[in-house]
């Protein structure tokens, strides 16, 4: 990976674990690498301790459906074969990237081969009201990381953990790429209802049908309309939220 500053220097892109001996100066390039039993492992979510607003979670990148949530999320990704798709815009993982998305814009994942390459995510309720963003070759690179690193190590004060979250969510959405939210349409919105229904009843005894009554239409046109907002069947969406 070659930086963005004008040199032929090579950078290594590396989320940021827990090794408290990696001590980063933001006014210096310095690559955090993982330690290697580490790498093995994948990390579960955790909340900050008295931070009920803001989750954590590290691991290996995996491919994941189209969804949505509530709050906001923060995604630093090592460089990986691949492609993170949010609304309508496909973002080549290649060289890494960080992601701000916002609530209620569909988002997905898709690995062809993740070299064991990992991700780094916060989850977090924000007071902006913005487009979501993304980071391909950050100019803000070290000062980024070395946010993602101080809320990784979750050592801080509750104050100081909601001001590094608020700094890094500013650094995206100002250096970062704005991504267009979906139109505002019958079809995007049915999409998307259906979506929360399956995220919110997944593993109740729900089925295109039964979600096509609660939304007032027929279940073949739920079924069209979904396969060409989502990306993929009804069907095929309700089998992978539920695994």
């Amino acid at each position: 990976v070659m930086d963005n500053y004008g040199t032929d220097n090579p950078i290594d892109i590396k989320v940021p674990t827990t090794d408290r001996t990696n001590t980063v100066n933001p006014s210096v390039r310095v690559p955090i690498n993982f330690d290697d039993e580490q790498n093995k492992q994948v990390l579960n979510p955790f909340v900050l301790p008295g931070i009920n607003k803001i989750k954590v979670e590290s691991a290996v990148v995996y491919s994941y459906p189209t969804h949505i949530h509530t709050y906001s999320e923060m995604i630093l990704y090592e460089p990986f074969d691949g492609t993170v798709i949010i609304n309508d815009l496909h973002i080549h993982a290649h060289a890494g990237c960080a992601v701000l998305i916002v609530p209620s814009d569909l988002h997905r994942v898709v690995v062809k081969e993740s070299g064991n390459a990992r991700f780094l995510k916060i989850a977090f309720v924000s007071q902006r009201v913005d487009n979501s963003a993304v980071i391909e070759k950050p100019e803000d690179e070290k000062l980024l990381f070395a946010i993602f690193e101080e809320i990784r190590n979750r050592d801080n004060s509750e104050f100081f953990v909601q001001q590094l979250v608020q700094t890094a969510e500013c650094i995206i959405q100002e250096k970062g790429k704005k991504i267009p939210s979906l139109k505002k349409n019958a079809q995007n919105d049915l999409a998307i209802q259906a979506v929360r229904i399956v995220k919110e009843h997944a593993h109740e005894p729900i089925s295109l049908r039964s979600v096509a009554e609660d939304l007032f239409v027929s279940s073949p046109y739920l079924s069209k309309v979904f396969k060409e907002t989502i990306g993929v069947s009804f069907t095929f969406f309700l089998s992978s939220v539920r695994l």
